[in-house]
């Protein structure tokens, strides 16, 4: 979560995660498995500050994809 602070600054960006029901889950299907508390009921999530917010999917926002994983090879 710090990384993504980070990176967005002040600026609110979508997280790539859903509300399905009751449960999270990111764009490509997998499940989100933390417990976060999420405010208001729209579909889509993004982040604003420290929480997470829900909007419609339809709303302009800048947006994260995903991050790439960081390999630690040895030499």
């Amino acid at each position: 979560m710090e990384f993504l602070l980070r990176l967005k600054g002040n600026t609110d960006v979508w997280l790539g995660l859903r509300r399905q029901g009751e449960r999270l889950e990111w764009v490509d299907g997998s499940s989100f498995n933390q417990r976060i508390p999420v405010q208001g009921q729209e579909p889509c999530l993004f982040l604003k500050d420290h929480d997470l917010w829900s909007s419609s999917c339809s709303k302009q926002r800048p947006y994260v994809c995903s991050k790439a994983s960081v390999l630690m090879g040895t030499t």
